[in-house]
C-alpha cells in the first residue's frame, strides 16, 4: 500500500518489508489507485458496516488497478494496519487461489472494536497463519475465528535507529513524537524553556503527517531519536480513541529504545512487556505534578551512571531482541520456513553492535 497509503504511521510496516526483502529472496507487489479510488473507497468502506450487504460489498476492488501474482511463491504475506485494509486485497485478482502458505500481520486492531470490526476479521479465514501485534487482542480475533493466532511484537529497523557505529551527540533533551498525553505538553513547554532546555514536539495533528517519502521519514525520526536524551513513551491510544484501556506498546517504545534515549512515561500493563523489556529502567514513569517531572528529569540528568547503564541497557536490547528480522524469523519458524543466510548475516551486525553498547570504553 506505500505507492497510496502515505499516513506516518503505516512507515513501520513498509520498513519491515524493506528488512524482510533484504534478508530472504522477495517481491514487494505494489499496488496502484485508478481512476476514482478516492470515491471508491470512501463508499466500500462505509457499506462494508452495512448488514445485509456486507457480503455482496465485501469482494468489491475499492479503485485499484487490479494485478496478478504470476508466479509460484512459497509464501503471501500480507502487512495489514488495520482490519479495512483487508479490502484492498480484492486488487489482487487470483491471490486465493496460490498454493503458497498465505500469512497475515494484523496491527492497529483493539479487542473492544469487535463489534465494530466483526465481519472484516472474517476476511481472515482466507490465511493459513494469523499474527496479531497487540497481546491483548490476540485471544479476541483467536475466539471469533476459532482458531488459533499468534502474537507477534511490534519492532524497528534497529540499524536505522542505533547510534552505532558512531554515536552522535544527544543535543535534544526531551522528544515527544505524535500525541500528547494530557497536560504533559504544556508542564514540559514552560520548565524547558526555564531551564534553556531543548524539547522537540510534533506541531502538525498526525492525520496530517503523510511523508513522500518513507525512508527519509523513518531516518529522520531515527537521526532524531538517537540524537534525544529523554522520549515521551505512553501506551498507544490509551487516551482517546479505540482503546478503551487495552495498554499495549506502540512503535515508539521499540524506536525510543532501538536509538538509546531514556525512555519516560508510562510502561504499558500488557504481560509481554515485562517480558520483552525485563532490564531495570525500562520505562521510567513520570509523576503528574509539574514541580516533581521538573526535578525528576533533573536528577536524571544529574546522574551519568544511572543514565549511562539504562541507555546500554536499551540500545543492546533493541539489538538482540527486537529488530524486524527477529520478527521474521519466528514468523518462518511457526509456518515451518527455513531463513536464507542473509539473516544470519543481519545478526551478526547487530550482534557486534550489541557489543559495542556493552563495552564501557565506548561512547552511548
Amino acid at each position: 500500500m506505500r505507492d497510496f497509503r502515505h499516513l506516518a504511521g503505516l512507515t513501520t510496516f513498509y520498513e519491515f518489508e524493506d528488512v524482510i526483502s533484504s534478508i530472504d529472496s522477495v517481491d514487494i507487489i505494489e499496488l496502484q489507485t485508478a481512476l476514482g479510488f478516492k470515491y471508491r473507497d470512501w463508499l466500500l468502506r462505509r457499506l462494508i458496516f452495512k448488514p445485509g450487504i456486507q457480503q455482496l460489498v465485501s469482494n468489491f476492488n475499492p479503485g485499484l488497478k487490479p494485478v496478478y501474482i504470476e508466479k509460484e511463491y512459497e509464501l503471501i504475506l500480507f502487512l495489514c494496519m488495520h482490519p479495512s485494509d483487508l479490502l484492498y486485497l480484492n486488487g489482487v485478482k487470483n491471490w486465493k487461489d496460490s498454493g503458497a502458505v498465505k500469512v497475515c500481520v494484523l496491527d492497529e486492531f483493539y479487542s473492544d472494536t469487535l463489534q465494530d470490526y466483526k465481519f472484516l476479521l472474517s476476511l481472515l479465514e482466507n490465511f493459513d497463519h494469523i499474527f496479531v501485534c497487540l497481546q491483548g487482542s490476540v485471544r479476541t480475533v483467536q475466539d471469533h475465528l476459532q482458531r488459533q493466532c499468534h502474537y507477534m511484537p511490534c519492532a524497528v529497523d534497529t540499524l536505522r535507529f542505533t547510534p552505532f557505529p558512531s554515536p552522535p551527540d544527544r543535543c535534544i533533551n526531551i522528544f515527544n513524537m505524535g500525541n500528547r498525553i494530557g497536560q504533559l505538553h504544556n508542564i514540559l513547554l514552560k520548565f524547558t524553556q526555564d531551564l534553556n532546555w531543548f524539547y522537540y514536539y510534533d506541531t502538525i495533528p498526525g492525520l496530517l503527517v503523510q511523508p513522500t517519502n518513507f525512508r527519509e521519514h523513518r531516518d529522520l525520526i531515527g537521526n532524531i531519536a538517537k540524537r534525544s536524551e529523554f522520549f515521551i513513551t505512553y501506551p498507544a491510544k490509551l487516551e482517546n480513541g479505540p482503546a478503551k484501556g487495552q495498554s499495549e506498546a506502540g512503535n515508539r517504545y521499540y524506536e525510543a529504545c532501538a536509538s538509546g534515549a531514556i525512555m519516560i512515561g508510562k510502561a504499558p500493563t500488557a504481560p509481554s512487556f515485562k517480558i520483552d523489556f525485563d532490564w531495570d529502567d525500562a520505562v521510567i514513569e513520570l509523576p503528574s505534578a509539574e514541580d516533581e517531572i521538573k526535578a525528576l528529569l533533573i536528577k536524571l540528568q544529574e546522574d551519568a551512571e544511572r543514565i549511562e547503564s539504562i541507555r546500554r541497557n536499551n540500545v543492546a536490547g533493541a539489538l538482540l531482541r527486537h529488530d524486524w528480522s527477529y520478527r521474521w524469523q519466528k514468523l518462518l519458524e511457526v509456518i515451518g520456513m527455513d531463513p536464507l543466510p542473509q539473516l544470519d548475516k543481519r545478526h551478526a551486525k547487530l550482534h557486534s553492535y550489541a557489543e559495542m553498547a556493552k563495552d564501557k570504553k565506548i561512547r552511548v
